[in-house]
């Protein structure tokens, strides 16, 4: 429906003529946009040569074929304007703005991008303030890779209501990738940390991380650059809406300290997956 060729002037005309709630004629079409009668006119008359519109005495009204035009293109602009109020917190009106901008100037490349949002915001609403299974995130998302930030937080700390984020956070990327596949997983990129002590350089590794899945307890060993962990010892996601998801759970870190000292720490691993930047 769609392929009809329609200029950027007739799509403003028409939008401009569905959002009225009274009948347009040419004289008010051309006060409205501050052009002649001649130019709206001709902009009319080729709408109406394309079969979107006719004329009853000098109201302009949509045909059977333009009002499945517009409303097509109406559908697609209240889809993008939730994903921008949403995601921007914008009111409907500068949300709308923005929306008819978009698809009045044909910019595919966003267009999709904020409908693949929509979609997935769509896939979560009935989710909004509940908690699932990693199995139920994984049917909702599909396969692919998603972006997911990384908070540490000290054990002890969170449960006396604090937010300290732990040491073992400076040998782990604030950047992970949720895998979702036949054996989904969540991907970390751990890296060293060094440290000066009295002169003294110290180098720290996470070489392990120990976890309990269905209360059996599992030792990942980490190589040098990448900590892979199963995505099911993230078994409760909490949707707070506004396309915020997130995750966590309680494990031991171990960290090598200069190829000698073991330092264990109990932690708390927040995982966040926001559906406006995955």
């Amino acid at each position: 429906m769609n392929n009809l060729k329609v200029s950027q002037a007739q799509l403003k005309y028409l939008l401009y003529i569905k959002d009225s709630k009274k009948f347009q004629t040419i004289t008010s079409l051309s006060r409205y946009f501050n052009c002649s009668k001649s130019n709206s006119k001709k902009i009319v008359d080729r709408l109406i040569a394309i079969g979107l519109i006719y004329k009853f005495k000098n109201d302009i009204i949509f045909t059977q074929i333009g009002e499945r035009f517009i409303d097509e293109f109406v559908s697609c602009r209240d889809r993008l304007i939730i994903v921008l109020s949403s995601g921007m917190s914008l009111d409907h009106e500068k949300a709308k703005k923005i929306a008819d901008t978009i698809l009045i100037n044909k910019i595919e490349e966003l267009n999709l991008k904020f409908l693949e949002t929509y979609e997935k915001l769509e896939i979560f609403k009935d989710s909004i303030e509940k908690t699932f299974s990693y199995k139920i995130l994984e049917d909702k998302l599909g396969e692919g890779e998603y972006n997911v930030n990384l908070v540490i937080l000290k054990k002890d700390e969170v449960d006396n209501s604090s937010i300290v984020t732990s040491t073992a956070m400076e040998c782990c990327s604030s950047t992970a990738k949720l895998i979702i596949a036949k054996s989904s997983t969540i991907n970390i990129k751990v890296k060293p940390v060094v440290k000066t002590l009295n002169d003294i350089v110290e180098k720290g590794f996470l070489r392990s991380i120990n976890y309990e899945v269905d209360n059996k307890n599992y030792n990942n060993i980490i190589s040098e650059s990448k900590c892979i962990l199963p995505l099911n010892i993230l078994n409760n996601w909490f949707y707070s809406g506004s396309g915020i998801l997130q995750a966590a759970v309680i494990v031991e870190m171990l960290v090598n300290v200069n190829f000698y000292k073991n330092h264990i720490e109990k932690v708390v691993m927040l995982f966040t997956l926001d559906l406006f930047k995955i």
